[in-house]
């Protein structure tokens, strides 16, 4: 298992730092859990277009929304 060591930074060198522990379950300096690391996704560009586009088209919206209230409800 690839990831972190869950001790303190105070007690193990491995903690929150971002040399990355190979071992099975521990780790090798304090024998405590390691917590996984996600490895990168390789269509992260797809999925940043994805957000970028959503949050453009909610930008949208909520700029006609005001123009709608404003032309036709507070008149």
């Amino acid at each position: 298992m690839t990831g972190y060591c869950s001790n303190s930074p105070r007690r193990c060198s491995h903690a929150r730092s971002m040399a990355k522990i190979v071992q099975e379950d521990v780790c090798p300096e304090c024998g405590l859990a390691i917590i996984p690391v996600l490895e990168p996704i390789s269509n992260s560009k797809a999925e940043q277009r994805v957000l970028m586009a959503g949050l453009v088209i909610t930008g949208f919206l909520l700029l006609l929304l005001v123009y709608i209230h404003y032309a036709y409800v507070a008149s």
